[in-house]
């Protein structure tokens, strides 16, 4: 996250806040950069089925940034290097929010109502204080037992 300083202007009587952005180095083109970026993420999560009615919620615990990229490009390119340092296999058919859907590893049934591991990629921008996430995709899910 972006980190502040406050600077008292004694002229003004007012605070001065500056933000200092997010540096990142790119794992695959060691470029450094700032401002956007493209990531992988591990996290465990469950969904809430709600519809018709409303918006389906996901509930996530213990999120991590395991890869951060200057590009989709470069993301794409080290993805399989990444997953496979975790040993969790790419699908050919990637995985949704639907409330059964195939273990990455196994291929056995994921309950995707209860926790499980989850792996996913995005693209981030530094707005202000926040975060803004542009696009998101599920890349793999994992079931319990191969947790």
């Amino acid at each position: 996250m972006s980190t502040t300083a406050n600077r008292h202007i004694p002229s003004t009587g007012r605070d001065e806040v500056k933000t200092e952005k997010m540096h990142f180095e790119c794992m695959t083109c060691k470029k450094m950069f700032t401002d956007r970026w493209f990531e992988v993420g591990r996290s465990f999560e469950r969904v809430r089925f709600n519809r018709p009615t409303a918006m389906n919620e996901v509930a996530i615990r213990c999120a991590d940034g395991i890869g951060v990229f200057c590009s989709r490009d470069c993301r794409d390119s080290c993805r399989g290097a990444l997953m496979r340092s975790e040993q969790v296999p790419v699908p050919s058919d990637r995985p949704g929010i639907e409330p059964v859907e195939r273990c990455a590893k196994c291929t056995g049934p994921v309950d995707m109502s209860d926790w499980h591991l989850t792996y996913t990629e995005g693209e981030c921008e530094e707005i202000g204080f926040g975060v803004r996430v542009n696009d998101f995709d599920y890349v793999a899910v994992v079931c319990r037992v191969c947790e």
